[in-house]
């Protein structure tokens, strides 16, 4: 893809971001990213989102694993499944406050996170996961960020996802 094009699609993204669609923008920007990019790419965004949410201690563990290929294929399955069950546990108690909601949320993007990352070691294989997680960590930034409700936190969102990799013409 050449820096036009791909700036097309950062732009392309963007707009669908501004529009409150960022699902249709996680698609865009996921089908662009190289499988080799994607888990530095998703976990420099769940990064950013842990800076904002205090992380539970299995998001703070699927984050130090750096995307190392050493760990790929079974041990994401063993990161989503250890962030699953926190979620679950958190789904199951009445949400009392905007910390808690907040937390919801991140899991859901440690979830999806871990699932793409997952899927992008499979190379040929089937995928073991849905086909569009990866479309969902955009969405679920999104929603980390007007949980939050803080501007300074969605301007971080725009700045990783749209400005960071933007190349010159």
């Amino acid at each position: 893809m050449s820096n036009g094009d791909f700036n097309s699609v950062l732009d392309d993204a963007y707009k669908k971001w501004q529009s409150a669609e960022p699902l249709v923008a996680g698609r865009i920007l996921f089908e662009s990213i190289p499988p080799s990019n994607i888990a530095k790419w998703s976990l420099s965004i769940l990064e950013l989102a842990s800076k904002w949410i205090r992380p539970p201690t299995a998001v703070e563990r699927l984050i130090r694993s750096n995307g190392r290929q050493s760990l790929f294929g079974a041990t994401y399955r063993q990161h989503f499944e250890a962030i699953r069950r926190v979620t679950l546990r958190l789904e199951g108690v009445l949400v009392q406050n905007q910390s808690q909601a907040c937390l919801v949320n991140l899991c859901y993007l440690a979830e999806n996170v871990a699932k793409s990352i997952s899927n992008s070691t499979r190379g040929d294989e089937e995928l073991e996961f849905d086909e569009d997680s990866g479309w969902w960590i955009v969405s679920c930034l999104y929603d980390c960020a007007k949980c939050v409700g803080s501007r300074q936190f969605m301007d971080e969102c725009e700045e990783r996802l749209f400005r960071e990799n933007r190349t010159s013409s």
